[in-house]
């Protein structure tokens, strides 16, 4: 069974295509898009468009909110003895919701916002000079 799953986000980068030749001598063409969800924690995603698909990806730019439709695949591999896997998001379909949304980094927060939730910094105790009656002194 191979399910599909849609993902929103905003578009962060979309690679050149890329022709590889397979094994069997057939030209393989894929891209790469890059997209970064709106969560509390932002996630860079990669999605791999192959073939005809990669022609969904001609009206998409950098900064576009979109919906991707994608299959999840995978594949186990053994290599000089050891085994591999590796699961891949194959792209089939990409639908712009809004241009050249700006996605809410947070690099792009000021400094108050990021530090929210944290105590305050408290500011460095300085460093006084003690007279010989302050150290010989005891408290009880």
């Amino acid at each position: 069974m191979n399910q599909s799953y849609d993902f929103i986000g905003v578009v962060t980068e979309i690679k050149d295509p890329e022709s590889i030749v397979t094994a069997n001598n057939t030209d393989f063409v894929k891209q790469e898009l890059w997209l970064t969800d709106q969560g509390k924690y932002p996630q860079e995603i990669k999605f791999i468009f192959a073939q005809k698909a990669i022609e969904k990806l001609n009206h998409v730019t950098v900064g576009d909110k979109v919906v991707v439709g994608f299959r999840l695949n995978g594949r186990t591999y053994q290599k000089d003895g050891s085994t591999y896997n590796f699961t891949e998001l194959n792209g089939f379909n990409c639908t712009v919701l809004e241009k050249g949304h700006k996605p809410d980094t947070h690099d792009s927060l000021p400094i108050e916002d990021e530090m929210a939730g944290y105590p305050p910094i408290k500011e460095p105790v300085k460093n006084e000079t003690k007279t010989p009656e302050d150290i010989d002194s005891l408290p009880f």
